[in-house]
């Protein structure tokens, strides 16, 4: 698996570059040239950015809502459950 540090850092770098050279700065940090193409074109994200859309059960809004209902019961004492939830 790719370190996600080191795709950063790669990342940083090429946006600093006047020129850019995927090849070079793929070899220096040690990763896939088409990766890092890709990473830095947006056409990829990370795989933990890139599951965390896909796994979100919840809108903001919706959560939104269910963070203040469960403020609202531990204000009033009750904590919350599953069941109550």
């Amino acid at each position: 698996m790719v370190n996600e540090k080191d795709i950063q850092l790669a990342l940083d770098d090429l946006k600093s570059q006047e020129d850019i050279n995927f090849t070079a700065t793929a070899k220096k940090y040690n990763l896939d040239r088409t990766t890092l193409m890709r990473r830095f074109k947006g056409k990829t994200t990370s795989y933990q950015a890139s599951r965390s859309v896909h796994q979100k059960l919840l809108t903001d809004a919706q959560e939104e809502v269910l963070l203040q209902h469960i403020s609202d019961l531990s204000d009033r004492g009750m904590p919350p459950t599953p069941q109550i939830l």
